[in-house]
């Protein structure tokens, strides 16, 4: 089986996947909750897979699910001919790194939470209890994919790191080690995440005060949308023992604790 290293408590397991397969129509058929934790890139061309396959009453858990997910899921079915529910989770409960693709991965966290959203709105109290009992941590029931779509994970993170790290004249910067992305966030680089985030807040409320009740509160630490250091310590709890900026989330949390950047030695 795969073997599972969870790291922070220096244990590990094997588990044995029922089937493996690359053809849907032999892995999907009488599966009531499937869960794609995959990028957002690749949403469309696993749904278009698998929905086919799905029996009616079937569920399909994006994770993450940011990236307008609930666009994609919806344009797949009317291509299709076929109305599956779906849901989203944000952020991505696990931190993993494969180190042998389909034999050995690194488990590295789980967050103490996750936000859910779901398609039709009204399935949000059936399903995110569910997948509470599946994934094993709390869901805060959203009240539209709109909260999803806005989480400040990746677009903002990776985006306004990147640019702090290596900026506008990258091609000019020469570089003799790797660089930890998180633990060596800068001032730049909280800058650049910060004002990103203000962005992100900025349209949160824009929407909810087109679409009233689409997003729910905005802008404090127990609202849907959270800036970003907020959300950070909402979703990993202890895990963060400092939260003041996002430079401190990024450069306390243990889960990110030694991650490199996307660099190669040339």
């Amino acid at each position: 089986g795969m073997k599972l290293n969870y790291v922070a408590k220096r244990k590990y397991a094997f588990a044995t996947p029922n089937i493996i397969s690359a053809n849907a129509a032999e892995a999907i058929p009488g599966a009531k909750y499937i869960f794609i934790p995959l990028p957002v890139f690749a949403h469309r061309g696993v749904l278009l897979d698998i929905v086919p396959h799905c029996d009616d009453d079937a569920c399909i858990v994006a994770m993450p699910a940011t990236g307008c997910f609930d666009w994609t899921a919806n344009q797949v079915m009317k291509e299709l001919g076929r109305q599956i529910d779906v849901a989203g989770v944000a952020p991505l409960p696990y931190v993993c790194r494969t180190l042998d693709y389909a034999k050995e991965t690194n488990f590295m966290g789980l967050k103490d939470q996750v936000g859910m959203a779901t398609l039709p709105a009204g399935n949000i109290d059936r399903v995110a209890s569910q997948v509470e009992e599946i994934l094993g941590l709390k869901v805060k029931r959203y009240p539209s994919f709109l909260p999803i779509t806005l989480t400040p994970t990746n677009p903002i993170m990776h985006t306004g790191r990147l640019m702090g790290m290596f900026g506008p004249n990258w091609r000019d910067n020469k570089y003799d080690r790797m660089i930890k992305f998180y633990d060596e966030t800068d001032e730049l680089s909280n800058t650049w995440l910060h004002r990103l985030d203000d962005e992100n807040q900025l349209i949160a409320k824009a929407a909810e005060e087109a679409i009233g009740g689409s997003v729910g509160s905005v802008g404090s630490p127990d609202s849907n949308v959270k800036p970003i250091n907020h959300y950070l310590k909402w979703a990993s709890g202890d895990d963060i023992t400092k939260w003041d900026t996002c430079k401190d989330c990024f450069q306390t949390n243990k889960h990110f604790s030694g991650l490199g950047s996307p660099m190669k030695e040339v």
